[in-house]
């Protein structure tokens, strides 16, 4: 009698869908039961992705199994259906898992069905971790061609194909510039933060220069960024903008997530010397999953670090963990005996020891109830108004706060009493106009608003608790650089070649005579190393340039394939350039 999985996922749990996708390809008892919100409540301060989701696992799973295998069901409020079923250590009740099975094609009534949580997946996918089956589902062949030409037509992009030159992919999350409630505002991208790294690559960029070392290349991908700004041209003027490309004229939308990993995925073939760098998020996820360098950032302390670090260490860069004695699974470098240690992990962990942004660092030191979207709801509650009124309103009362030049928090409530409608009209039977006549009939309603919209000022517009300004401390600056420097190294120069000392007694200036033209007898210069004359046939013998930028055993499948055949072609043992 065969054993499901159901994993239950919200639908407002779009960053969970990697793994989720990961876990359904790697076991085949995994079914995903997508909870649709219906409540208008709940659609007016949740960006509800269901529609997203299923059409992510089609093109993952293809039509057949996700129609047997992923259902979309309907709820009021997901949040509310999920915390319902929800008991101790945060297992759900199977109470219901026996007529849950009735909305899948793929289970029999004589099936045992059993209900998970979204974080199972990612437990699943460290169990069962098979990089070739998600490389191959995750990413698609039949567009590399169509990649090649987005990225040459740009004259930024096309940087990022130099086979010489290492590249940092820097993540931008900005959650909190969404209009709808969004998971982990801590996590944001602190734009100083990129500042700080850039910085610190551009500084390192003058001195592989002056020494003759390819310099790295920056990119900026995920979220977009203003880099008109004048505080942002660093970035402009430094970085390959590859924010949002799937938004960029001649992405064809139809590429599909697929086609969003299959450009890493062409980037990393091309020249393996590639890390991808950011906050924990989902997006981060695609990259590590299919075998791309791929180092997230949270402090130390974070209350869900656990769940994440089961892929450090399973998440390979050639998909699996392999003995040291074992022989490379691809078949030329197989025959030429070559063997590998166990290569290292894709995915990785540093720790921070404190939150970048302001906000996160307000979120963090904020006792008991700190998360902005939860209390704009607590509000709505308060104000009996629609779902997203508070929210709407304390962003107003923010932006005019600014406008102003505001320094109080009483100054900041009179705001947000204004600025859209009177709070207090849908709980006022004594119909009060102003706010100290209905805080003087109904005083606990009044204190437990102005107590709310302390604490949502506190966290978002005072950042208590954080540092005057935003970016990395010093020393997390110092790990961020040590951990690029480690999975980027430069490569070794070849030592210069000892000097002689200059002769004590000068050489005698002879000065020929003006009527007598000597013939030379010093003996003719050596013939160049490498051939440059064309041969009868036109073709030129081989360059000194067509040598690996880096040894064959640091480069991806597809980058030791090129050069092996490229070596070969040049008369040349590919397993003298694999260390």
């Amino acid at each position: 009698m065969p054993k499901y999985k159901v994993i239950m996922q919200g639908g407002y749990m779009s960053g969970d869908m990697f793994g989720v996708a990961a876990s359904m390809l790697l076991d085949p008892a995994v079914c995903v039961l997508i909870l649709k919100g219906t409540d208008q409540d709940y659609l007016d301060v949740m960006d509800d992705q269901s529609d997203r989701l299923m059409a992510f696992y089609k093109e993952i799973l293809g039509d057949a199994q996700c129609a047997a295998r992923v259902t979309v069901g309907l709820v009021p409020n997901p949040q509310t259906y999920l915390k319902g079923i929800t008991g101790e250590f945060g297992r759900l009740n199977q109470s219901g898992a026996t007529g849950i099975r009735g909305l899948f094609k793929a289970l029999k009534s004589s099936d045992t069905v059993e209900l998970l949580r979204i974080g199972m997946a990612t437990d699943i996918v460290s169990k069962v971790f098979t990089w070739e089956r998600i490389v191959d589902h995750f990413t698609r062949d039949d567009i590399q061609g169509n990649i090649k030409i987005f990225l040459e037509n740009d004259p930024a992009r096309k940087k990022l194909l130099d086979p010489y030159r290492p590249r940092v992919l820097l993540w931008v999350r900005i959650n909190k510039r969404k209009p709808k409630a969004t998971a982990h505002l801590e996590l944001d991208t602190s734009v100083q933060g990129v500042r700080q790294i850039v910085q610190r690559i551009v500084e390192a960029n003058a001195k592989r220069r002056e020494v003759g070392l390819p310099e790295w290349t920056i990119a900026l991908t995920g979220d977009r960024l203003d880099l008109s700004q004048p505080k942002n041209k660093l970035l402009k003027d430094h970085c390959v903008d590859l924010m949002e490309f799937w938004k960029a004229p001649g992405w064809n939308e139809a590429w599909g997530r697929r086609g969003q990993l299959t450009l890493f995925a062409f980037l990393y073939g091309r020249n393996a010397q590639m890390v991808n760098l950011g906050m924990r998020s989902g997006g981060l996820e695609g990259p590590a999953l299919i075998g791309i360098p791929t180092v997230y950032m949270e402090e130390t302390d974070n209350p869900q670090q656990d769940r994440m670090k089961k892929w450090v260490g399973p998440l390979r860069l050639l998909g699996r963990p392999m003995d040291k004695d074992e022989e490379v699974g691809d078949e030329e470098v197989g025959r030429s005996g070559l063997r590998l240690p166990p290569p290292p992990p894709s995915f990785q962990r540093l720790a921070l020891s404190q939150l970048p942004t302001r906000t996160g660092q307000a979120i963090k030191s904020a006792p008991g109830l700190s998360d902005p979207s939860a209390i704009a709801k607590l509000l709505d509650a308060a104000t009996k108004e629609t779902a997203g009124t508070n929210r709407d309103r304390l962003a107003k009362a923010k932006t005019e706060y600014h406008r102003v030049r505001g320094t109080t928090f009483n100054k900041f409530f009179d705001l947000y009493l204004v600025s859209q409608g009177y709070p207090w009209e849908q709980v006022d039977e004594a119909g009060c106009e102003y706010w100290r006549d209905f805080a003087y009939y109904y005083p606990k309603t009044s204190a437990e608003i102005r107590r709310l919209v302390g604490k949502w000022y506190d966290v978002r517009v005072a950042k208590k608790g954080s540092e005057a300004t935003g970016g990395f401390a010093v020393g997390d600056v110092e790990a961020i650089m040590g951990k690029l420097n480690e999975l980027l190294p430069d490569p070794v120069l070849p030592k210069k070649e000892e000097v002689l000392p200059k002769p004590l007694v000068s050489t005698p200036i002879v000065t020929p005579s003006p009527t007598i033209v000597l013939e030379s007898r010093l003996p003719p210069p050596p013939l160049p190393s490498v051939l440059t004359t064309p041969s009868v046939s036109g073709s030129v013998g081989p360059s000194s340039e067509k040598r690996p930028p880096v040894p064959l055993s640091k480069m991806g499948i597809s980058g030791q394939k090129r050069w092996r055949k490229t070596l070969r072609d040049q008369g040349l043992d590919p397993k003298d350039f694999w260390d």
